[in-house]
């Protein structure tokens, strides 16, 4: 019994979105034989936020979060979002081409088309992607491009995630490890890390670390998509400019996802008829082949955005508990950061359990087992 109290750090992942997946399964994997994971979350798939969103993933950050509420981030962060983001496509990238994953367990490598009404040069994260091009106006026209609107188009393959299908093969993949699940709503930190059943605690809460956490820095933005019919449509389309809400047009098993809005201050995730009539019209307008493609449905949801940045880190609660790694405010850069930020959580998590283990075994030479479990 003592060798498996050794062996096994016992950890607890509070939520169950990308985030708080992929640091369940990081773990489970990076830390086979060592680790006894629990996932806890009040809603599961189909019912988190990562369900809703769009899933795309673009390893670039022209800024951080949101310009609402005049909050700017900008370049607070980038060289660490860059490399979490380029993390999270060598990852996607490995799963399909070692892993054989397919669209039916939630991963797509589309053909991508970035448009800018101004001329831009070749971005660093070029190298970094599948067949990067940037194209002439009159290849962008060939290829039926609205090449009379933008001075720059970029193509090139990206992935496309599906979180009701991705969410699901990485619990069963968490599952398969050992991993257990519980469905619980954490009201405190202090109790959870305080009761004697975890020896770290990670807190992937997203929004809900405005309370859990009493981080007043995080906030909601709302996000307006719309779905429509469109079968064999597989390519994604993103028009991005400064102050402007985000178009884009991304494919899905089932359907094709039109975006967006992004509206601060709100928490409701109501759509109106005038948002959801802007988003059809001038993503047909990006795209005129959709031209005619029925709404299938809409819905809104809230990004978890943090001023100035993306919180990872330890928080030593004190008092003999066990310490929480935070990983929480991706805003909707969620699924383009998660195995990047899942990585640097158990890098901090594998440092302790090397100190746990440390500390246990000498506990056993010593015969002061009881002791072992603090951290500092």
């Amino acid at each position: 019994m003592e060798t498996q109290n050794v062996q096994h750090t016992r950890v607890a992942v509070i939520g169950a979105g990308i985030t708080g997946l992929s640091v369940g399964l990081c773990l489970s994997q990076l830390y086979r034989g060592r680790v006894a994971i629990t996932v806890m979350a009040e809603r599961f798939s189909p019912h988190t936020t990562s369900d809703s969103s769009g899933g795309l993933v673009i390893p670039s950050f022209s800024s951080y979060g949101t310009r609402e509420r005049g909050k700017q981030a900008g370049e607070v962060a980038n060289d660490r979002l860059q490399q979490w983001a380029y993390v999270t496509y060598d990852h996607l990238r490995r799963l399909c081409e070692e892993e054989g994953l397919r669209p039916e367990d939630g991963l797509m490598l589309v053909p991508t088309f970035k448009y800018f009404e101004e001329s831009y040069p070749v971005p660093e994260w070029a190298s970094h992607v599948i067949d990067f091009r940037s194209l002439e106006a009159t290849e962008a026209t060939a290829l039926g491009l609205r090449a009379d609107l933008f001075k720059t188009v970029w193509r090139f393959k990206t992935f496309v995630i599906d979180g009701k299908r991705f969410l699901p093969w990485m619990t069963r993949r968490v599952a398969e490890m050992g991993g257990k699940f519980e469905t619980r709503k954490v009201t405190s930190l202090k109790d959870l890390c305080g009761g004697g059943d975890y020896d770290v605690v990670i807190n992937c809460t997203g929004l809900g670390s405005r309370d859990l956490a009493g981080d007043d820095e995080l906030y909601p933005v709302k996000g307006q998509v719309v779905a429509i019919e469109a079968p064999g449509f597989m390519e994604v389309h993103y028009h991005h400019e400064a102050d402007l809400h985000p178009e884009y047009v991304i494919p899905r098993t089932d359907c094709v996802l039109l975006g967006s809005t992004t509206e601060g201050d709100t928490w409701s995730t109501d759509t109106e008829p005038d948002a959801v009539e802007g988003i059809y019209k001038k993503c047909v307008g990006l795209v005129p082949r959709l031209a005619g493609s029925r709404i299938v449905g809409s819905w809104g949801c809230l990004r978890p955005v943090r001023h100035p940045e993306v919180r990872v880190e330890v928080e030593e609660v004190g008092g003999g508990a066990a310490p929480v790694v935070h990983c929480y405010g991706h805003g909707g850069q969620g699924y383009i950061l998660h195995w990047g930020t899942a990585m640097e959580v158990a890098g901090m998590v594998g440092r302790h359990i090397n100190v746990l283990i440390s500390r246990a075994t000498t506990a056993l030479d010593c015969g002061w087992m009881s002791s072992a479990y603090k951290w500092y």
